[in-house]
């Protein structure tokens, strides 16, 4: 199975990950589903690698 970033999913843990999400834009519809969170971060491939990582991941960068 191949996991696309722009087709939302329902993630049973959702909830508990928003709950912990340090990522600001909480109005993001990937805010909360990690996997498609990174893997959107992982395309933005002309901007710098602290961008490319969710802000959850640039947190241990710093």
């Amino acid at each position: 199975m191949t996991l696309d970033p722009d087709t939302p999913i329902e993630c049973s843990h959702r909830d508990t990950i928003n709950a912990f999400c340090s990522c600001p834009k909480t109005d993001c519809p990937r805010h909360g589903i990690c996997c498609q969170c990174i893997l959107a971060h992982k395309r933005r491939t002309d901007d710098p690698l602290a961008k490319r990582l969710p802000h959850c991941l640039r947190e241990l960068l710093e």
